[in-house]
């Protein structure tokens, strides 16, 4: 069995984005039916989570509570590994599915659906729907060990997002709710889980807004997310990278900043970069970057492709 956990020491961190079906095939020691499996190996082998697999373990991963519908135990892997106390090696990071909030995907939210509906209507339905934000964190308590907090996304009001609930909400609707959520979580936080404060924007001037309204509720980290991270390039990153330093984001008792959805070699390299700044200048020497994306389980799930190392030379592309 490899273990890779141990080589991340000093690197950023990919978490791969698991899928709920996996997590759920994964759960038993079984073999599925009609298929050749290689002698030895079972279902269980191909969870990467578990310390025992026959294969390989990876102690990293980002599990969304987009996913699902409530926060009540399906017996899937991720549960397994959260449960095993002496699994303290193992990190998951939890989604809070403001990707499926921002779209009116996440279950739940079928009242919202209705584009008549006015943007102040809107904002009181969330208001009022206490048993979604219920659910969310009391799922990411008890799947993971730290978790997004639950924003309102600003890229729900472009143009090819026109048909999702949120689109006619004003930019300062969508922080203000965000910001409810944040005192939400602060108040209701069971201790389980450890928070990651989401950044976000798709401008400068709303990016620092949002920047400007949730920057007070400091939690154990931070999450980039929009143009706050790396859709904004790495020129973004590395000023809103900054800004929390100069904020006293990095400080002992901070411990870990994601960027979500990119996993390109390069900003492999630029956020390993980044990761051992804050160490040595913030003297917060345990402090982890991390970045993910579902590409994994997209390839072999999805598109039933294998991927294959590239060839990494000295240029910019390889």
């Amino acid at each position: 069995m490899i273990d890779l956990t141990a080589r991340y020491n000093d690197y950023a961190v990919y978490l791969p984005a698991l899928q709920k079906s996996y997590a759920l095939a994964t759960a038993k020691a079984t073999k599925p039916k009609n298929r050749p499996f290689p002698k030895g190996i079972n279902m269980r082998d191909l969870d990467f989570l578990n310390p025992k697999s026959r294969l390989w373990h990876y102690g990293y991963a980002l599990y969304s509570a987009g996913q699902f519908t409530s926060s009540v135990p399906i017996g899937c892997s991720v549960e397994q590994c959260r449960d095993n106390p002496d699994n303290t090696h193992i990190t998951i990071l939890g989604d809070s599915g403001g990707y499926q909030i921002g779209k009116g995907t996440l279950k739940g939210m079928d009242g919202f659906k209705d584009n008549a509906l006015k943007p102040d209507v809107i904002c009181r339905k969330w208001r009022s729907s206490g048993d979604i934000r219920k659910w969310i964190v009391n799922w990411l308590e008890a799947n993971s060990h730290y978790a997004m907090t639950i924003d309102m996304p600003l890229w729900a009001k472009d143009a090819s997002n026109s048909e999702t609930p949120f689109h006619h909400c004003s930019i300062e609707q969508l922080i203000d709710l965000s910001v409810e959520n944040l005192k939400y979580i602060k108040r209701y936080q069971k201790g389980n889980t450890k928070w990651l404060s989401v950044l976000q924007g798709t401008t400068p001037k709303d990016s620092k807004q949002w920047w400007d309204a949730v920057k007070h509720y400091r939690f154990s980290g931070w999450a980039l997310a929009g143009n706050v991270g790396w859709r904004g390039g790495i020129e973004n990153v590395l000023y809103y990278t900054m800004l929390l330093r100069d904020g006293g984001g990095f400080e002992l008792g901070q411990e870990w900043m994601h960027v979500l959805g990119v996993s390109q070699p390069k900003w492999a390299v630029s956020l390993s970069a980044i990761q051992r700044g804050i160490r040595k200048h913030c003297k917060n020497p345990n402090f982890r970057v991390s970045f993910d994306s579902a590409s994994p389980f997209q390839l072999g799930g999805r598109y039933q492709r294998v991927a294959r190392y590239p060839k990494f030379g000295k240029e910019l592309g390889s």
